[in-house]
């Protein structure tokens, strides 16, 4: 009972109400009173292999993946909105895989995503910091961050289960639990109004947003980076994947061959496991001094038939990548955001007490400050004098 309380009072406090008409809130606030019931519910579930069809059934949510609001269904990401009962027995099981797959050293040291001791900054920090004792060296660096489409939504169950068994996991519930699944959308239209989709079957994916579905997410594509072949290196933080490679620069064609080897036996792995890759999406950088790069010409290599060209920047994992990775333009783009958001909490500081401007600053700015600043913070000193000012 204490176990199943700590990972109740540990979960959001929903209000969405399942078929059942129970939320997590109601479940919380009242817990003392079933929560009995509840945990005969879960260990029912966990003794018997058998999940209801109730249990499984998701209420989508299309939740826009930038700052603009879109009709495209390809701009939204599908969140699942699950019976509160799942959500709990999802979350008891993700604890003890993930406790299994940890204690036994299962999962890969190149993913970063949803395990404790990780994240993207540790992810960013194997990245960078390779690269700058490539660059320290007088090397250069070749670059890719490969883009998935709908990932979680594609993970085929067969593949899931053969994966489980693999690393040793027994599937009896598992299997149930991914079989079976029904889901409707749920959205407002332009008038305001809810509307609803009819109940569909859903036979491939796990839930986005579900407790469960990161870490099946990590065990599915845990093998993915034995099929990337040395000397690249590659790093991920759930579905996001990079690989890069270091080297002389008068080595930059074999570079670009071998980073091209790598993308396509990715792209096989993709293929065989019911991924879709969006090569358009992919981005590709070379890394290293101004003195390295000024006479290098564009670099392009081919992926899967498209051709991928070098940019001068791009996002990773929050943090804005240059050329150069003195994260110039990271700092550019975090100080007038930082700036403009002091300056509003100053002019407030008239109406709102000042305890609560300190408490919104260190809700809002320094959150914003602090994200990977271990990363980024080897900005050159001019920038780093910008951005402590």
């Amino acid at each position: 009972m204490e176990a199943l309380w700590g990972i109740i009072q540990g979960m959001k406090p929903s209000s969405f109400e399942g078929p059942d008409g129970l939320s997590v809130k109601t479940i919380q606030t009242f817990f003392d009173g079933f929560g009995h019931i509840v945990l005969d519910l879960v260990n029912a579930s966990l003794e018997t292999g058998t999940v209801p069809a109730s249990w499984k059934h998701a209420t989508i949510t299309p939740i826009p993946k930038g700052k603009l609001i879109s009709s495209d269904p390809s701009s939204t990401r599908p969140i699942s909105m699950l019976p509160a009962i799942t959500k709990i027995t999802e979350r008891a099981v993700q604890l003890q895989l993930a406790e299994y797959m940890e204690r036994h050293h299962l999962l890969s040291e190149t993913q970063h995503g949803y395990r404790k001791s990780h994240s993207c900054e540790t992810a960013l920090h194997v990245v960078t910091d390779d690269i700058l004792r490539a660059m320290d060296s007088g090397e250069i660096a070749l670059w890719a961050m490969v883009d998935l489409s709908k990932c979680f939504d594609m993970v085929p169950h067969d593949r899931l289960i053969d994966k489980l068994l693999l690393y040793g996991v027994d599937p009896f519930w598992f299997t149930d639990y991914l079989n079976g699944h029904t889901q409707h959308v749920q959205t407002v239209n332009h008038e305001g109004h809810e509307i609803k989709s009819a109940v569909k079957q859903n036979a491939v994916g796990v839930y986005q947003g579900g407790s469960l579905s990161c870490i099946l997410w990590c065990v599915f594509s845990n093998d993915l980076c034995l099929h990337v072949p040395p000397p690249v290196k590659v790093v991920q933080f759930a579905d996001d994947t990079q690989i890069w490679i270091t080297g002389k620069k008068q080595d930059l064609p074999q570079l670009v061959t071998q980073l091209e080897t790598a993308l396509q036996s990715m792209f096989d792995w993709f293929c065989s496991n019911n991924m879709k890759v969006n090569e358009a999406k992919t981005e590709l950088m070379l890394f290293g001094t101004r003195q390295m790069l000024r006479d290098i010409a564009e670099v392009t290599v081919k992926f899967n038939g498209a051709t991928i060209r070098s940019m001068n920047q791009a996002r990773n994992l929050g943090v804005i990548f240059d050329q150069h990775l003195d994260f110039r333009l990271h700092v550019d783009q975090l100080v007038p955001k930082c700036t403009g958001m002091l300056l509003a909490l100053n002019h407030a500081k008239h109406v709102i007490p000042m305890a609560t401007v300190k408490y919104l600053i260190t809700a809002l700015v320094f959150p914003v400050m602090r994200y990977c600043m271990s990363v980024y913070g080897i900005c050159n000193k001019r920038r780093s004098t910008e951005f402590k000012s």
